[in-house]
């Protein structure tokens, strides 16, 4: 885990190390960075890197958080459309990071972050309590559309962004009203 102080000089720290990785990862592979190049190129100390992480993960693990915290706002969504719509844009807008991430290897690492720290959404989260979900079927709707947002990351990523985030949207959306409607249910 990467150090999670609210310190201004702490955060600048961990910021300047992930572009710093990031730079390093264009060049060469992920098993190829060292502690050595990172803290050089980052400008800090090896001391300092192991102060905010515990290992290159918790680095890939700190891209991950900052890209979400920096850019993916989907708290206050009113519909399902607008969280998907916002979830798809999040991710083009950040194509670059994410193909290299995926071209090093680095996929599940990507993968568990976006799950570990996508935000539901409070307002769906009423919505779907007051139609008469559970809280349990409340989380297991939100953990299902989670997987299926990375499972089409995947895809995108793999067809190489051909599709808007718009056209993303709408292919979950048709999937999830068809799969809902399907006399599979017995």
């Amino acid at each position: 885990m990467f150090n999670s102080s609210r310190n201004a000089r702490v955060r600048r720290s961990l910021d300047r190390t992930a572009a710093a990785f990031l730079t390093l990862l264009r060049e060469e592979p992920y098993i190829k960075i060292t502690v050595s190049q990172l803290s050089e190129l980052a400008g800090i100390t090896r001391k300092t890197y192991y102060r905010n992480f515990l290992s290159m993960e918790d680095v890939v693990d700190y891209v991950v958080f900052k890209a979400i915290h920096d850019g993916l706002r989907t708290n206050a969504c009113t519909s399902l459309n607008e969280y998907l719509n916002r979830f798809f844009s999040f991710c083009y807008e950040n194509r670059e990071v994410f193909s290299l991430l995926n071209e090093r290897g680095l996929f599940g690492n990507l993968s568990s972050g976006l799950q570990r720290y996508m935000s539901r959404s409070a307002f769906l989260d009423k919505a779907l309590n007051s139609a008469g979900l559970t809280q349990p079927e409340v989380d297991v709707f939100w953990n299902s559309l989670f997987g299926a947002e990375i499972s089409l990351l995947r895809y995108w990523l793999d067809e190489d962004w051909r599709s808007s985030s718009e056209e993303m949207t709408a292919l979950v959306e048709r999937g999830f009203k068809k799969f809902l409607r399907a006399p599979i249910w017995g």
